[in-house]
């Protein structure tokens, strides 16, 4: 059953029925009770993991670390060394506005998908012994 894994969704759904039987090495009776209690004690539960939403300051972090901006973190330093302290502003105020945008657009993201994952549907039919 390890092959499963390898294969993506959408590879699997196009699968045709005959195929996907024996690629999840079952039947159209389904899985028998001992075939079910070993993948469960292989795969476990087959639930979906709630996504939670990053603390502001783990997404603070993350949205600096960008290598557009490490460039920039550098010229920089290397502006006020070499005493240009206006090009070094000037770098300062693009890495913070590069950031602050970076971090608003994936605050936004994540808030999207976590409501979007709290509106799929997340049953399944599951046939056992016909």
């Amino acid at each position: 059953m390890a092959k499963t894994i390898k294969m993506t969704l959408n590879q699997i759904n196009q699968l045709t029925p005959k195929a996907s039987l024996e690629h999840f090495e079952t039947d159209k009776k389904g899985l028998s009770r001992q075939q079910r209690t070993a993948r469960l004690q292989t795969y476990g539960e087959n639930t979906i993991q709630k996504r939670q939403q990053r603390s502001l300051l783990r997404a603070s972090w993350q949205s600096v670390q960008d290598p557009f901006i490490g460039v920039l973190a550098v010229l920089m330093i290397i502006s006020w060394l070499s005493r240009d302290i206006d090009g070094a502003i000037v770098m300062l105020i693009m890495i913070v506005v590069s950031s602050s945008i970076r971090f608003v657009q994936e605050r936004k993201s994540e808030q999207a998908s976590i409501a979007l994952q709290a509106m799929l549907a997340k049953t399944s039919r599951v046939v056992i012994e016909g």
